[in-house]
């Protein structure tokens, strides 16, 4: 990602007061600035219903990914392997 755009990784936050938040193993910077995207994401399995908050925060160009995990260019995500379910994360998280 460009310095200052959405970056996409599995980065699990811990939420403190007013939207702060750590990365999970991440490198590089210490914290991120969390958002709550305003609605959910529901999808269906085939015993249960599910209904997700998306946060998002943007992430420096020079952050490592945890370990683990990358990050994926926002430009190539159709050719990812992800599932349904993630895709419609990706596609409620940068909808504006």
């Amino acid at each position: 990602p460009s310095p200052g755009s959405p970056g996409l990784a599995t980065l699990s936050p811990q939420l403190r007061g007013e939207g702060r938040a750590t990365r999970s193993g991440a490198k590089g910077e210490g914290q991120l600035r969390w958002h709550r995207k305003p609605g959910y994401v529901r999808h269906v399995f085939t015993h249960f219903p599910l209904e997700l908050s998306v946060y998002v925060a943007k992430v420096p160009e020079s952050a490592a990914a945890p370990k683990g995990a990358r990050f994926a260019k926002l430009a190539k995500l159709e050719s990812e392997a992800l599932p349904s379910l993630m895709r419609k994360v990706i596609a409620h998280a940068l909808n504006d």
